[in-house]
């Protein structure tokens, strides 16, 4: 099966999320599969030009085959991918019918229950958080944000990856988190008006050890609770003795998911012939 010649159209979709490896080792595990149904309507194709000469059903029928993989990859690789890369937001955090009439509170109430959450797992732990002057957590929310429609919808996903990513940290041993951040989200439009793919980033700063580090990477390499890898950075705590191994390690981590709507305002960027350019975001100051 030819997957460099038949996954050009979703190629970008693929590498904008900085997962083509994982998805071709998808497509390599399902392989048997789509390569059948890839020769089912290949023949079908086919039959359709068996009247024409031989030169023009040689290419009619390569053409047949060609769009027989298309079809199949789009049937079921896609699919496949999405599902695996996908994060699945908490129902807890989820906008409701009766939300929507005023999305500004609940909003509040998920912020709320995400620091919350947060604050007793790092007292529990006796971990170290950033903290505002009440002794609130510091998660890098827009407290005085106003939020409707899809915007809302983002607002709570963002406070559930954002609890799940703090509280991965403290449960993978960190003791120390300096900073958690909140660069605002980008939407990247689908291929056929099939949607958005949003990218909700969460930026954690923390001193620790590269044992740590892996674990909470580990943590989000499931399906259902995937999150794509952005920023990697780490060094020597600064005033640090060398050999008590402690790194100041900063971690991007971004929820990825398909949404029939965007913001207004939100952050996009359309098809690209690039396959290397990432989505343009705003960041939050």
């Amino acid at each position: 099966m030819d997957l460099e010649a038949t996954w050009q159209e979703h190629k970008r979709f693929i590498v904008s999320v900085g997962l083509g490896a994982v998805a071709f080792g998808i497509l390599s595990m399902g392989v048997g599969g789509i390569e059948a149904s890839a020769d089912q309507q290949a023949k079908r194709n086919a039959k359709e030009t068996a009247e024409l000469n031989q030169a023009v059903t040689a290419l009619k029928g390569q053409e047949a085959a060609e769009k027989g993989k298309k079809i199949a990859i789009e049937e079921k690789a896609r699919p496949a991918i999405e599902q695996a890369v996908a994060w699945v937001v908490d129902k807890g955090f989820l906008l409701a019918e009766d939300d929507k009439k005023n999305a500004n509170i609940a909003y509040a109430k998920r912020r709320m229950v995400a620091g919350e959450e947060v604050s007793k797992k790092a007292d529990k732990a006796g971990a170290v958080i950033p903290r505002k002057e009440n002794r609130q957590p510091e998660l890098g929310f827009e407290d005085d944000a106003t939020v409707e429609g899809a915007r809302a919808v983002e607002a709570l996903a963002r406070c559930d990856v954002t609890r799940q990513v703090v509280g991965a940290a403290i449960d993978a041993g960190v003791t120390k988190i300096m900073a958690v951040r909140q660069p605002a989200a980008s939407y990247e439009p689908l291929e056929g008006g099939a949607g958005f793919l949003r990218r909700i980033p969460v930026d954690l700063v923390f001193e620790g050890t590269t044992v740590e580090a892996a674990r909470i990477l580990a943590t989000f390499e499931v399906e259902g609770h995937f999150l794509e890898l952005g920023t990697f950075r780490m060094g020597r705590v600064k005033g640090a003795p060398a050999e008590d191994g402690r790194l100041e390690i900063e971690i991007e981590l971004a929820a990825l998911t398909i949404e029939k709507e965007a913001p207004a305002d939100a952050a996009t960027s359309g098809p690209s012939t690039d396959p290397n350019r990432r989505p343009t975001r705003r960041r939050r100051d």
